[in-house]
This record gives structure tokens, sequence and C-alpha cells, in this order.
């Protein structure tokens, strides 16, 4: 369906999604330098809940009535109905157009673990090259491309690395328990490692790489 964009880029953008609401200080703090908000399906119930006006409602709309409907109408609907595709990609798909530089996730997990676990299939086959940034109720989740990094962090913070496919040449340090240059094959699992120093570095040559930090996050 053809739209009307109310933007040509945005280098911030934040989807709100069906899973469990985030804490609405959460939202506060990581929607205050976003370009715009697109609320997936009932995710716009989210946003009413918070009285959060999203730029764009997007999905196949079974999830929303009349009176949400009513409430947000000032918003652009887009509705895709297209059911060999789930509304996060649908979503992931339209953002693309903005070419934005940082994708924030929220809402993405925390209801039906069908839901959840799609929804990490998704991000692990993500091609674009925006950031993704997915954020929960206990802290945030990243996905890394092959290559390296050189990353803010918390001396003493819980953070666990974990992959859904062979990684090879995976390199940790600065973490407690740290890897130089290892293969793992069919997976790699690293919960509940720590951070040892404000910096760490991470480098892998193939995969891809979950990061996911708890609460307070580095930088804020």
């Amino acid at each position: 369906m053809k739209t009307s964009l109310k933007n040509d880029r945005a280098d911030c953008i934040a989807i709100i999604a069906n899973g469990q609401a985030p804490p609405f200080n959460l939202l506060d703090e990581y929607l205050k330098d976003v370009g715009l908000i697109i609320a997936v399906d009932g995710g716009s119930l989210i946003c009413r809940q918070y009285a959060l006006i999203p730029d764009y409602i997007i999905g196949d709309l079974d999830s929303i009535d009349r009176n949400t409907r009513d409430y947000f109408s000032s918003v652009s609907f887009i509705e895709t109905p297209d059911q060999d595709f789930t509304d996060m990609q649908k979503t992931l798909r339209f953002v693309a157009r903005f070419h934005p530089k940082t994708i924030r996730i929220f809402a993405a997990f925390g209801k039906r673990p069908d839901h959840s676990f799609g929804n990490l299939l998704i991000f692990e086959q993500y091609s674009g090259d925006a950031r993704l940034e997915i954020y929960d109720r206990f802290g945030r989740l990243r996905r890394l491309k092959a290559g390296r990094y050189s990353l803010a962090s918390i001396a003493g913070g819980t953070v666990s690395l974990f992959s859904l496919q062979p990684i090879h040449k995976l390199s940790l340090s600065g973490f407690k328990y740290e890897v130089s240059n290892q293969n793992f094959d069919p997976y790699f699992m690293g919960i509940s490692n720590e951070y040892t120093q404000n910096s760490c570095r991470i480098s892998f040559d193939s995969g891809t790489l979950f990061i996911y930090e708890h609460f307070p996050l580095p930088g804020k």
C-alpha cells in the first residue's frame, strides 16, 4: 500500500510492538531523540496506554478496534494483510525506506513465547544496515554483524552473549570470562558474563552475535 511519508529520512526510529509493555520511564528516556515512532498493530494499545501518538500504525490491524482507530484519527494507518510475513517483518521492511542508522524496538518479547521466538529469529536474519536495539524491562539486546568492535561498558555490569549460528574466530576482552580467537559450532552461548572495565572489545569473522546488557546501560 502506498502512503505519503512524513520524512524522507530519520536517523533513529522507534518501533513499538505488541509484547509486554515497557515501563513508561523507559520509553520516556529512549524516545527523546527518535525521528519517527511506529506502532506495530497492537503496539498501538501500548501507545494509547501512555498517551503516546505514533507517526504510523502498521500491520494487518487485527488487534485494533474501532475505538482505537478513532483515538488515533490523526495517525497514518498502513494496513498490510499479507499473512506470509509477520507484522514485525512488514514493519522492518517499511522502516528501511527512511534509511535509519538506529532502530529501537520495544515490547518485542514477554507475552506469547511463539511471538517472542519468532521476533528473535527475525532480528537474527535482519539484513539492513541499521543498528538494532531491542529493549525490555530488564535491559537491552543488540545484534552485531561480523567485525571488530570497541564498546562502552560498565565495570561490574552483567552481560550475556550468544549466537544462533556458528561463529568463527570469536574474541572477547574486557569481560570476566574472556575468549580468544575461538570457533563455536553450531552456536555460542555465554550467559551472565560480567564486564571488568568500562570498555570492551569484541571481534569475530563470521556469524551474528547478540549482546544483552542489563540495566543500567553504558552511557546512561
